[in-house]
C-alpha cells in the first residue's frame, strides 16, 4: 500500500482539546477547509459508516477503521479503483504539548497510477488542516 504522506504537527494543549475535533466527525469541516461537510450515522465509533463531501463537491463514502479515544482515529473513503485511508495518531509531547501525526495510504489498482497526483495534493491539503486544527486547538483553551 503506497504511502502518500506523514506529516505531524506540535499543538501546545492538551490531548483532551485535540481529541474533542477529531473525535467529531461531522465538525471536521469547521477546521478541514478541504471538506464541505461530513455526515455519519451513528456515533464516531469503529465500523460506523457516512459521507464524506470534499471542498470540490464530490460526494465519498466514508467509515471508520479504528477509534481509540485520546490516541488513534483511522478512516478511508472510497473512490473508483482507489480506497484511500487517513490515519491521525495523537501523541504526549510533553507536558503542555502533544504531537499530532497524519498519515495517509492508499489502495487498489489506480493507486500506483496516481500516486505522484495524489501524493501533491495530500501534502498540500494536510498542511492546511494540521495548521488549522492547530490554531483551533490552541484557540479553546
Amino acid at each position: 500500500m503506497p504511502q502518500l504522506l506523514e506529516q505531524s504537527v506540535i499543538i501546545h494543549t492538551k490531548p483532551e482539546q485535540i481529541w474533542a475535533l477529531l473525535a467529531q466527525p461531522e465538525a471536521w469541516p469547521q477546521w478541514d477547509p478541504s471538506l464541505l461537510k461530513v455526515t455519519l450515522d451513528g456515533s464516531a465509533t469503529a465500523g460506523a459508516t457516512g459521507i464524506l463531501q470534499s471542498a470540490n463537491g464530490m460526494k465519498l463514502p466514508l467509515q471508520l477503521l479504528r477509534v481509540e479515544p485520546m490516541a488513534q482515529l483511522e478512516y478511508q473513503v472510497q473512490l473508483p479503483g482507489i480506497r484511500v485511508i487517513f490515519e491521525r495518531v495523537l501523541e504526549a509531547h510533553n507536558r503542555d504539548s502533544c504531537r499530532l501525526l497524519w498519515r495517509v495510504h492508499s489502495k487498489g489498482w489506480l493507486a500506483w497510477l496516481l500516486y505522484p497526483t495524489q501524493k501533491r495534493v495530500f501534502s498540500r491539503e494536510a498542511q492546511r488542516s494540521l495548521q488549522s486544527l492547530k490554531q483551533r486547538a490552541e484557540q479553546s483553551l
